[in-house]
C-alpha cells in the first residue's frame, strides 16, 4: 500500500522525493527482477538510494512529515529486502588470494583476522584516556558494594545536587566505561561483540511489529474497544513518538543516593516543585537485596529438600567440557550435557515458528519470538558446578553477572514511582539483568504481593510432564518429587527481597522481555527470570517490560506509560488501527532517529557519522 502524502507539519508543497518518486512505489522497485530492469529503473533505484542517504543525514527534528514518511518507507524496504552476498573474484582463475593475517593465541576466541600493517583507532577510548581517566574511575566502581545495611527510608540522606552533568557527558562516560570493561576482561574481550546496527535488524523489526499488533488486539478485547474496519496511513503521531523515546531530565534534580542497590547506581527524583525537605520516597527502597532467588525453609520444606536433592552428584546437571582458553566451547558441543538440555528445551518451542526459534548461547543475540514466548521459550545454562565453571558459550547468565552496563534510577511522576534508564547502548538480544525475589506459592501471596510477583511455573505450563523425563539417570522417587513441585504455581516475589530489576516499570511498548533459564537442575528454585532486550536500546532510554494482560485489565484505563501502544493516550484510537506495515515503518524510523542521536553522543559534539 502506498502512502498518501498529506503535509500536516510543513508548508512545503512538494514531498522530499520529488514527483519522479511518487509515481513509483519503493516496494515495487525493490521487488523487480534485476535481469529485467531497464536503464530508467536502474536510475530510479540509484536516485532512491541517494534520496535515502540525504534524508538520513538530515537532522530528525528538521524533517517534514512528508520527508519522515518517505524515509520510513525507504528504511523498511532496505531492512526487509533480501540481498545477495558478494563473492570475491578469483585472480587468474586460481584460488582466492589472502593477505597475511595475525591471529590471537586463544583458539576459542571469536575474533576477525587483523591485517598486518594496519592499525585501527578507537576515538572513544582515546577520549576516555584524555578526560581524567574517566573510564578507569567508573570501572572501579562497577563492583563496589554498599556499606549501608538494613536500609531504613527515614535515614536516607538526601541533598540537592550542586552540579548535575549534562546527559551528553554522562552517556559518554558510561559508554567509555562499558567498552573499557569489556576490553579489560579476558572472558569478554574477543568473545562479546557489542554493536548497535545502523539499520534495525530484520528479525527485530518483524518481532516488534508483531508484538505491538498483538498488544493492540489484546487491549481492544480487554477494554471492549471497537475494531475499526479501515486502517490508517503513516500518521504524524508516529513521527512524534519516534522523536521522543529517551528521557530528558530537568536541569535541577534531587540526588537521593548512589548505592541503594549494592551497586553504583545514582538515584534522582525529578518531580517538579519537590525539594530535599519535602521529598517523600515511601517504601520503594525498603527491602533486602539479593542476587539469587530465596526459598524460605520454614514455609516450604519440601521445595528446600528437593533443591538440595537436585544438587547432589547423581542428580545435578553438569557438563565435563574442558578446553584451553578463557572461554570453553560448550555451545554446539554434542558432548556437553548442558547443551543437550538446551536442545531438548528448544524442541518444546512452538513448531509454528520454526524459522524464529530462540537460542540461548552466551554471546550471540537472544532474539525473542513474537506473541506468547514466555510459555515455551526456555533455556538451560552451564553453571559453576560444571567442568567449564560456567565460563563458556552455553551460559546466558554470564553477561548479567558481569555488571558492565550503567544505569540510573529516577522519578518523574509520583504516581508511577521510580524507573530505571540505561546510560549506555545495549544491543538487541542482550540479557541485561536477572529478576530476583522470594519464591512463594500462590496460596500464600496476598493481594498486594500479587501486583509485584511473577509466575515461573504452574501446571498449565506442562513442565511437570516434560522436564522430569529429560535425564534418564534420575530415580523414580526424585522424578515424582520434581513433578509434584513443578505442578504447583510458584511465583518470584520481589516486594521484600529482590534486586534492581524490581524498579523496571511496565510499558505498552516494552523494550525488554522476560525469559526463563534453568541452571544445575529443573526444580522451581533452579529457574531464573532474565530480562532480555527486544531491540537496540540507546543511552537515556527507560528499561521496561510488559507486565502482561492481567496487569492492564487491573489498571482499567489508568496506565501512565504514555507510549505508542498505551490505551490511555489520545492517539490510541488512531494508532490501534495501524497495519503491520505502518508499525514496521514506525520502528524503522524510530531506530534511525535513536541511532543518529547515539552517534552524536559517542562523537561528543561532532556531527553524526553515517559510516
Amino acid at each position: 500500500m502506498g502512502f498518501t502524502f498529506k503535509n500536516t507539519r510543513s508548508n512545503s508543497s512538494q514531498a522530499a522525493g520529488g514527483r519522479s518518486f511518487r509515481k513509483r512505489s519503493v516496494t515495487s522497485l525493490a521487488n523487480e527482477q534485476p535481469a529485467k530492469r531497464s536503464k530508467t529503473e536502474g536510475s530510479d533505484s540509484k536516485k532512491l538510494n541517494n534520496q535515502m542517504k540525504r534524508l538520513m543525514a538530515k537532522d530528525p527534528k528538521k524533517l517534514s512529515f512528508n520527508e519522515a514518511t518517505l524515509l520510513s518507507e525507504l528504511l523498511t524496504t532496505c531492512c526487509t529486502v533480501e540481498r545477495k552476498k558478494v563473492i570475491p573474484k578469483r585472480k587468474g582463475g586460481g584460488a582466492l588470494r589472502k593477505s597475511p593475517v595475525d591471529f590471537q593465541n586463544d583458539e576459542n576466541r571469536n575474533t576477525k583476522p587483523i591485517k598486518s600493517g594496519r592499525k585501527k583507532k578507537d576515538n572513544l577510548l582515546e577520549q576516555a584516556s584524555k578526560k581524567d581517566k574517566i573510564a578507569a574511575k567508573y570501572r572501579n566502581e562497577i563492583f563496589a558494594h554498599s556499606i549501608i545495611a538494613n536500609l531504613e527510608i527515614k535515614k536516607i540522606l538526601t541533598k540537592t545536587s550542586k552540579a548535575t552533568e549534562k546527559d551528553l557527558k554522562l552517556f559518554l562516560k558510561a559508554e567509555c566505561s562499558v567498552r573499557n570493561a569489556i576490553k579489560s576482561d579476558p572472558e569478554l574481550d574477543g568473545f562479546y561483540v557489542r554493536t548497535c546496527g545502523k539499520l534495525i535488524n530484520k528479525t527485530v523489526l518483524n518481532t516488534m511489529a508483531d508484538m505491538m499488533d498483538n498488544h493492540m488486539a489484546t487491549t481492544r478485547l480487554l477494554w471492549n474497544m471497537p475494531r475499526h474496519e479501515f486502517p490508517v496511513d503513516f500518521h504524524e503521531k508516529f513521527v512524534d513518538f519516534a522523536l521522543n523515546v529517551s528521557y530528558t531530565p530537568p536541569k535541577k534534580r534531587i540526588f537521593v543516593e548512589k548505592k541503594l542497590f549494592e551497586k553504583s547506581i545514582s538515584t534522582f527524583t525529578d518531580i517538579p516543585g519537590e525539594t530535599h525537605r519535602t521529598i517523600s520516597l515511601g517504601n520503594t527502597f525498603v527491602y533486602k537485596y539479593t542476587e539469587r532467588n530465596v526459598v524460605d525453609v520454614e514455609k516450604y520444606p519440601e521445595l528446600h529438600a528437593l533443591t538440595e536433592e537436585a544438587e547432589r552428584p547423581n542428580n545435578v546437571i553438569r557438563c565435563e567440557c574442558c578446553s584451553s582458553g578463557s572461554i570453553k566451547k560448550c555451545w554446539n558441543n554434542p558432548d556437553c550435557f548442558c547443551f543437550q538440555m538446551n536442545l531438548k528445551l528448544r524442541k518444546e518451542q512452538d513448531p509454528k515458528n520454526n524459522k524464529l526459534l530462540t537460542d540461548f548461547s552466551t554471546f550471540d543475540p537472544v532474539f525473542i519470538r513474537e506473541r506468547n514466548h514466555f510459555f515455551d521459550t526456555i533455556g538451560f545454562a552451564c553453571s559453576e558446578n560444571c567442568a567449564c565453571g560456567g565460563k563458556c558459550t552455553n551460559n546466558i547468565t554470564l553477561l548479567p553477572e558481569k555488571n558492565i552496563n550503567k544505569f540510573e534510577i529516577y522519578r518523574k511522576n509520583e504516581i508511577m514511582g521510580f524507573a530505571i534508564r540505561t546510560l549506555n547502548s545495549i544491543p538487541a538480544g542482550t540479557p541485561v539483568m536477572e529478576f530476583t525475589g522470594e519464591l512463594m506459592d500462590f496460596d500464600i501471596l496476598d493481594n498486594i504481593d500479587q501486583d509485584y510477583a511473577f509466575e515461573i511455573v504452574n501446571e498449565a505450563h506442562n513442565l511437570h510432564e516434560t522436564l522430569p523425563n529429560f535425564n534418564k539417570r534420575w530415580s523414580e522417587n526424585f522424578k515424582s518429587s520434581l513433578k509434584k513441585q513443578l505442578a504447583r504455581p510458584w511465583f518470584v516475589n520481589p516486594k521484600r527481597i529482590g534486586n534492581v530489576a524490581r524498579i523496571c516499570c511496565h510499558s505498552c511498548q516494552p523494550n525488554m522481555a522476560m525469559v526463563r533459564v534453568f541452571q544445575k537442575g529443573f526444580s522451581p528454585a533452579h529457574c531464573k527470570l532474565l530480562l532480555v532486550t527486544l531491540e537496540d536500546i540507546f543511552p537515556g532510554v527507560e528499561l521496561t517490560f510488559d507486565y502482561g494482560p492481567g496487569y492492564l485489565n487491573e489498571l482499567k484505563g489508568g496506565c501512565l506509560c504514555e507510549r505508542i501502544g498505551c490505551p490511555n493516550t489520545e492517539s490510541f484510537g488512531i494508532l490501534s488501527r495501524a497495519t503491520k506495515k505502518e508499525l514496521k515503518q514506525y520502528y524503522a524510523l524510530r531506530h534511525h532517529f535513536e541511532y543518529k542521536r547515539y552517534k552524536r553522543i559517542i562523537n561528543s559534539t561532532a556531527p553524526a557519522s553515517d559510516e
